[in-house]
């Protein structure tokens, strides 16, 4: 304020006078003409006035009025001059920074009406910001540590405003959140589908990625996919890293791999990954398999390309040994008897096909609304990752290549939580870039910008998070995380203040005491440092979205609130 009076001038002298001219006669006349009575009428007038004047207000109340507007008028200009204090002080300095935290109406333009119409439900960020789901549609990011609450305030809730609009594909480490939100969903029209891996006799249905793909591209990609995920689970479990040298091993591997699925894709019987396996464990004759495979031109191909690589049968038996050092998961009973493909008995000719109701496609997804649940427990996710990071990849492909407004017309929302522990899925920024037009929104949670960048490395990981245009931050990020996002929160300018003091100068009792002087300066700094991320208060959230200001809100903990307390399942 002290900028303000310092550079008074003519406009400011005028516009207060006019001011405090208006402020006097809104006082003095404005609660008197409320309570004018008539004097002297006749006729109707006179009778519509009368009654005016039985229902007038007092001359009470014209008091009380006076005192309310002298106070509003009073409170006015410090607000002004607040305002026109802030803009002159970033003038003054320079405007070094501009950025300044906000609350949630500064986010208003993205977010629903308290009555959204149906299908405009989209991601809820926190208490008071609840997205369009075009904007979703942009994606978002939920960063924060273990226990932060991610589950309890975004993924819960999220599902808990489903206006049975939307498809959803949820990770579920612990089949919580489809306890807790299954029924709710279902009253809602939406059809719940729940997924465990490990446990298939528990499942209505199965899931052959071998049959999802629908090319020998998509193919390809499979055998690539579950190489390298495979041989990163190797690992982590072993605590040892395999360098560079393996990645050339594995590159050699696929070819072979991916001959062997193409060929019993078209002529296997069970038309599994695991017949494609057991025939590269079981045959060692390369020239065996070349006549085997030749009765399938993509097959035969990819072959050729594996033996011109292998050379040597040292090498070729080196490579066989990555490649089945890296499949180990598809050996396991349970993840064979889930990746199975199921037959019945056809009743008019005694013959065995495929029962297609029970194996698990992508495209239920946009043919009506449906909730899937994905259930791998947490300390299983890395040995699960070969497979997951599969069957997230072709859920996320397949889902953006059926869309269509007239035949697969419903949107889809996927709800990663963990998300760095899926796997490897090639491609992801670019598909976060591009599948807004198809309507799927994409949000991911990690605990850390670090667990990202080991998966995707440091340059992909941040295209990747650029994709994802709102970010969530919970407390307790420490380290690359709370310096990422301090950088997203940009700079503001704040005043400092310095004095000085001089002995033994000037004359008089100021040589006796000395003079102090103070001088002020406008100085750059973040607008939230790294150590105010990490002391971010627990029932808040950090919203970054978009162009705007950052935002911070409540955090929408489903417990706290009655509306998803009623809708929720809790635990007997």
């Amino acid at each position: 304020m002290k900028d303000f009076f310092d550079k008074i001038d003519s406009k400011k002298i005028v516009i207060g006078i006019l001011y405090v001219i208006f402020a006097v006669c809104a006082v003095a006349f404005l609660p008197k003409l409320m309570v004018l009575k008539p004097q002297s009428m006749t006729g109707e007038t006179s009778e519509v006035m009368q009654m005016y004047a039985k229902t007038g207000l007092s001359s009470g109340f014209a008091r009380v009025m006076q005192v309310l507007l002298s106070i509003v008028f009073i409170i006015i200009p410090f607000f002004a001059i607040g305002n026109l204090d802030s803009n002159a002080k970033k003038k003054k300095y320079g405007d070094q920074g501009s950025s300044e935290i906000k609350t949630y109406s500064e986010l208003s333009e993205y977010c629903t009406s308290n009555n959204p119409k149906p299908g405009e439900i989209g991601f809820v960020l926190s208490k008071n910001v609840r997205l369009k789901s075009s904007k979703s549609y942009e994606h978002v990011c939920i960063l924060g540590p273990t226990g932060a609450g991610k589950s309890t305030s975004f993924f819960i809730p999220c599902l808990l405003e489903a206006d049975g609009t939307h498809s959803f594909v949820v990770t579920d480490p612990k089949g919580e959140l489809c306890y807790k939100c299954g029924p709710y969903l279902e009253k809602k029209g939406v059809r719940v589908v729940k997924l465990e891996p490990l446990e298939p006799k528990n499942n209505k249905f199965y899931y052959n990625p071998l049959l999802v793909a629908e090319d020998n591209t998509q193919i390809r990609e499979l055998a690539q996919m579950i190489l390298i995920n495979g041989a990163k689970a190797v690992e982590l479990s072993s605590g040892s890293s395999s360098g560079g040298g393996q990645s050339e091993w594995i590159n050699m591997a696929v070819p072979l791999f991916t001959a062997s699925l193409i060929y019993f894709r078209e002529n296997g019987k069970r038309k599994t990954i695991n017949e494609a396996i057991d025939y590269i464990l079981i045959e060692n004759d390369l020239d065996k398999m070349e006549e085997k495979f030749s009765s399938c031109k993509a097959a035969v191909n990819n072959f050729r390309i594996f033996k011109t690589s292998g050379g040597s049968e040292k090498t070729v038996a080196s490579i066989k040994s990555v490649l089945t050092s890296n499949i180990q998961l598809f050996l396991d009973e349970k993840i064979e008897e889930f990746t199975k493909t199921p037959f019945k008995m056809n009743p008019s000719n005694g013959l065995l096909e495929m029962d297609t109701d029970k194996m698990f496609d992508p495209k239920m997804l946009r043919e009506r609304p449906t909730a899937l649940f994905v259930c791998v427990p947490e300390t299983k996710s890395d040995y699960m990752s070969p497979l997951m990071s599969v069957f997230y990849s072709q859920l996320l492909n397949n889902t953006m290549a059926y869309f269509d407004k007239e035949k697969y017309p419903t949107p889809v929302l996927y709800m990663l939580d963990e998300f760095a522990n899926i796997g490897i899925i090639p491609g992801i920024s670019k598909l976060a870039a591009t599948c807004r037009s198809r309507k799927m929104g994409i949000s991911i949670g990690i605990q850390s910008v670090e667990q990202l960048s080991r998966n995707y490395g440091e340059q992909d990981s941040h295209v990747l998070l650029d994709n994802l245009k709102a970010k969530v931050i919970y407390s307790g990020l420490v380290g690359e995380s709370a310096k990422y996002v301090s950088d997203l929160t940009g700079f503001t300018t704040v005043e400092t203040t310095n004095y000085s003091k001089n002995s033994g100068q000037g004359q008089g009792i100021e040589a006796l005491f000395g003079t102090t002087s103070k001088s002020t300066n406008g100085t750059r700094r973040e607008t939230m440092t790294p150590d105010e991320i990490r002391r971010l208060d627990k029932e808040k959230v950090l919203i970054i979205l978009d162009n705007k200001q950052p935002v911070i809100d409540a955090k929408n903990s489903y417990y706290l609130i009655n509306k998803y307390k009623q809708r929720v399942r809790e635990y007997d």
